[in-house]
């Protein structure tokens, strides 16, 4: 038996009797190596596991701001009223918004000393202050009652009878689209026959409406146009105009 051979012989012997074979570096080596595919696959999973959370998440952030704004607008539209003195519930229409008057209010009741007054709200796309995003922003100018009836004045405070407040209705990823549509539809109420008369997107058109005309319903949509699914769409009744 050559010298090789013996020495072999004698460690498996040895092994044997110590009831321990131990692990070669091959053995460690493979296993180190298993390990590494099976941790690899497990972080991955769980990467993925936590990017979709996060995902959900901000999908249902952004649902529930369009879901705000959209309870919101509808509810000022809803109650359109033309006030005293007024021909018409729509002030005007520009290039990104459209101001009108409301019975309700933007929520912020501090120093504002009237209730159930024709508030002037502009409700507006704002594409301009921010290169990354896109805001829906609604500016409310309570009116001053005078001996001739109802002022509006836009300033705020400490200016003396400044009642103007602002707000930031939704805020929402650029895109280059408008987030917010608004068809007004007026009806003849002596032959009850309706017609579109403005369309707020962007651009918009200003329609004058016409006696007998007066504005009978609105229809609207408020959210992400890179999402429509996530967009909400609603037919608002105006209640204070007949």
């Amino acid at each position: 038996m050559s010298t090789i051979a013996y020495l072999q012989n004698l460690r498996a012997t040895a092994r044997r009797e110590s009831g321990d074979d131990g692990f070669t570096l091959v053995e460690l080596m493979t296993a180190m190596g298993v390990f590494a595919i099976l941790m690899a696959i497990v972080s991955t999973a769980m990467i993925s596991g936590f990017n979709g959370i996060k995902t959900t998440m901000a999908k249902s952030e952004v649902q529930q701001q369009d879901q705000l704004a959209a309870e919101w607008i509808s509810k000022a539209l809803q109650f359109m009223v033309v006030p005293e003195g007024k021909a018409s519930a729509i002030e005007s229409a520009t290039t990104n918004s459209i101001s009108f008057y409301t019975n309700a209010s933007l929520g912020t009741r501090a120093n504002i000393p009237y209730n159930d007054v024709p508030y002037l709200v502009t409700l507006s796309v704002d594409n301009t202050t921010s290169t990354k995003q896109t805001y829906v922003k609604a500016r409310q100018v309570v009116p001053v009652k005078a001996s001739a009836g109802w002022t509006w004045t836009d300033a705020v405070p400490p200016a003396t009878n400044a009642f103007t407040v602002s707000r930031t209705v939704l805020s929402l990823p650029k895109t280059g689209a408008s987030p917010l549509t608004i068809g007004v539809h007026s009806c003849d109420m002596t032959t009850k026959v309706c017609v579109s008369d403005a369309a707020v997107t962007l651009p918009m058109t200003n329609t004058t409406i016409v006696a007998p005309r007066v504005p009978s319903y609105v229809q609207f949509t408020v959210g992400d146009p890179a999402d429509p699914r996530n967009g909400i769409s609603r037919i608002v009744r105006l209640v204070n105009i007949a």
